[in-house]
Parts: structure tokens; sequence; C-alpha cells
């Protein structure tokens, strides 16, 4: 659902996607409602009221009411609703590019695409260790493990 080049397409059933959307929705109020809860030395910057049309912009924005559930639905149609992006685009790069149009969303993008799609790098670090902490290494200590795995790991930038 987060990756800009498939969006709903991704899914196998269209109530497949219906579940992730509301899934997705219910996050990003959850996201919504925890910025809404800071406390009042948190608040942005206000605008700048340089003149009466921005006196009555910033009163009128602090007048609206918002809900966080509504902010949600809206965040979720509008990236739905615009095209999907290029087989070429990387995700993560969209939504640096979008943080500011899709808030919430963004971030909660993010935060499950950093996620790695496998285990095997883990299991190669593990696999080395097991290399490096042999019968006849058995007594180094784990200062010693953890930098020789970290030069083992990153031996391809010294290359």
């Amino acid at each position: 659902m987060l990756d800009p080049r498939f969006k709903k397409e991704g899914f196998w059933s269209q109530h497949n996607a219906q579940q992730a959307a509301i899934a997705l929705e219910n996050e990003i109020t959850y996201l919504n409602k925890n910025l809404e809860n800071r406390s009042p030395n948190e608040e942005p910057p206000t605008y700048a009221e340089k003149d009466n049309l921005f006196k009555f912009v910033t009163k009128k924005i602090a007048e609206k009411q918002k809900t966080t559930r509504l902010d949600s639905i809206v965040t979720m149609r509008q990236y739905l609703e615009q095209n999907n992006a290029t087989q070429d685009v990387d995700p993560l790069d969209y939504w640096k590019i979008n943080e500011i149009q899709f808030g919430q969303l963004a971030k909660c993008a993010k935060k499950i695409l950093c996620i790695p799609g496998s285990s095997v790098e883990s299991e190669r670090v593990f696999s080395k260790a097991g290399e490096i902490v042999s019968q006849k290494r058995s007594s180094l200590k784990p200062k010693a493990v953890n930098m020789l795995l970290a030069l083992k790991q990153n031996q391809w930038i010294l290359e």
C-alpha cells in the first residue's frame, strides 16, 4: 500500500487492499492524535501577521474544526487518487520528496519501508561470528568479537 508504484494494485484481492487502507488510516489517526496531544511549548510557529489578510487567514486556520480521523481519511484519499509512480522511483525517495504534502502518512511509510525484506544479512553476521569465535578463539572478549565482526562486514569499504 505504501509503495507509490503499486498502491492498491499490489494486492491480489480488493478486500485485502481495503483492509490495508483501513489499517493505514488507523495508524495515521493514531500518529495525528499524538501530534495533537503535544504540550503547548511544542506548538509550531504561527504565520507572520504582516497585514490584515494574514491575520484573517491565521484566525480562520485557528478556528477551523479538525478531527484526526477526517485528516487521516483525506490524506489517504489524496495519496491514493494520485497516479502511481513510475517503476524506476525509489519508494523512500518518493516519501522524502512528498513528506510535507502527506505528513504522518510519510512518517508511517518510512517506518514500515525501512524494515528489511529478509533476514539474510543477519544470518550472514551470525555465520561470520561462528567463524570468528571458533574452538581456538573461544576466549575472545565480546568487545573484540564485535570489532572483528564490524571489520569483516565493512571489509568491502577498504577494498
